[in-house]
């Protein structure tokens, strides 16, 4: 059933606890969730019924830009509107960091072109999935504002000297949207379930939020992205290293053809670890937006095929 026209059935008592405990229920039963690290969030946080989700899309990995946006990204997207959905949010906000890579010293024209790449793919993702409360937003847009400079300006007043400017931008950013929407749900992701991750899993950022800002925002976390690769089977949901072992939302991927090509070269724990994601993508998407039939790599095409087309551009030159 639409959640719009739930809305207006909401008890006048509507409030923290009722929204706490949706996140938590969703947390324990979606397979795009973290379920212990977005419940010892919830647990911590003391907020307001929260009116927007927001999602980070980070575009650089070890100061180089993403070769192609993983297919990946859409199990971050879908558990954040399944977020909203829970908690009857207004908004589903995602933000493309390009500005948080020009401040990693990457070059100008390589941040500008994944850049547009990325927001032409997720607003593909927005028409494709039907998310119609889902709004696209371009991190040097929103920073440009003078009032998130004076945001910034007081997160870094409060961070201990020599804290990575990345970092800081990162919680200006919840910190800034938590202030404009009155009232906010982060969905980050994190690498390992039970401790923080050695890539910038998300919930450093988050920790630096809680320490700097205060416990009134709520933190959720999905699942990371999976890779076809012995030595790192876990990765960021959006960023991608090797397009040869990552299912990239490309006019052109062949699901069926990359599969086959990559079960021949990885275990059977990393073949089973992505096509475990696969599955828990397709399923969500078959729930939430339109029914998917046919075998995993089927479903994946069909998947990849309505949400990319000539929209969704290769990031790469």
């Amino acid at each position: 059933m639409e959640d719009g026209a739930l809305a207006h059935r909401l008890p006048d008592d509507w409030g923290a606890v009722e929204a706490r405990e949706r996140m938590a229920t969703l947390a324990r039963q979606s397979p795009l969730v973290e379920t212990r690290p977005s419940v010892t969030a919830l647990a911590d946080a003391v907020a307001q019924p929260p009116r927007a989700v927001f999602a980070g899309i980070g575009l650089v990995t070890n100061s180089r830009v993403s070769e192609a946006v993983p297919f990946d990204v859409l199990g971050l997207v879908l558990a954040s509107e399944a977020v909203r959905r829970a908690v009857h949010a207004e908004h589903l906000l995602v933000l493309v960091a390009d500005a948080h890579a020009l401040h990693e010293g990457v070059e100008l024209r390589s941040v500008e072109r994944c850049a547009d790449s990325y927001m032409h793919a997720l607003q593909a993702i927005a028409t494709g999935c039907n998310l119609r409360h889902m709004r696209v937003l371009r991190a040097s847009e929103l920073h440009a504002r003078g009032s998130f400079a004076r945001t910034l300006r007081a997160i870094e007043e409060r961070a201990p000297a020599g804290t990575d400017g990345y970092v800081t931008r990162e919680v200006a950013d919840i910190a800034y949207l938590r202030s404009e929407y009155r009232g906010l749900v982060k969905v980050g992701w994190t690498l390992k379930p039970s401790a923080i991750g050695a890539e910038r899993d998300e919930r450093l950022f988050d920790t630096c939020f809680r320490s700097w800002v205060g416990t009134d925002t709520w933190f959720m976390y999905a699942k990371p992205g999976r890779v076809f690769d012995d030595r790192g089977q876990k990765a960021p949901p959006y960023v991608t290293r090797d397009v040869a072992r990552r299912l990239c939302l490309h006019p052109s991927e062949d699901a069926a053809q990359k599969l086959a090509d990559n079960r021949k070269r990885v275990s059977d724990s990393t073949w089973r670890g992505v096509c475990n994601h696969l599955r828990a993508i397709t399923r969500a998407y078959s729930q939430m937006v339109r029914p998917l039939s046919g075998p995993l790599a089927e479903r994946t095409q069909s998947l990849i095929d309505q949400v990319s087309g000539d929209r969704c551009e290769s990031t790469g030159g």
